[in-house]
């Protein structure tokens, strides 16, 4: 297990969630495994640690991509439902929120709001940027 992986089961305990299964296999004959798995809800969790790696993680390069839509499109068809999450989503709390709304503990709407702010914020803050490389340029004219 990664350390991110025990981060998040980490909180869930905190949160007093149920404990979810770790490495579950969830078919049989193909070797997938979730990362995280609540069994009952069918919830998995799938940690993506390899995000910001120079030229991605086997995660996201080709063949490990398309292997992971594989799993992911199969797990679907079986019932479950897939939640995966960052390093940052982890670290800030972001995916426990996520597991508690779906897990009908907290309000899915205030997940909402707080990324239509986090988008708000980058934006202006884009905006706000290019309007100074502009000014920039045209004092250098």
């Amino acid at each position: 297990m990664s350390a991110l992986e025990e981060q998040l089961c980490l909180q869930m305990r905190a949160a007093k969630l149920p404990a979810p299964e770790r490495e579950f296999s969830f078919c049989a004959g193909i070797g997938w495994r979730f990362d995280l798995a609540l069994l009952t809800a069918k919830l998995a969790f799938e940690v993506e640690g390899g995000t910001w790696i120079s030229g991605g993680g086997r995660h996201q390069r080709g063949q490990g991509f398309e292997n992971d839509c594989r799993k992911y499109n199969t797990a679907q068809l079986l019932g479950w439902q897939i939640y995966r999450f960052t390093r940052t989503q982890i670290e800030s709390g972001e995916a426990l929120t996520v597991i508690e709304a779906a897990l009908g503990r907290r309000d899915p709407q205030e997940l909402i709001d707080r990324i239509k702010a986090e988008t708000k914020a980058r934006r202006s803050a884009g905006a706000r940027l290019g309007h100074a490389i502009r000014r920039a340029k045209r004092e250098q004219q």
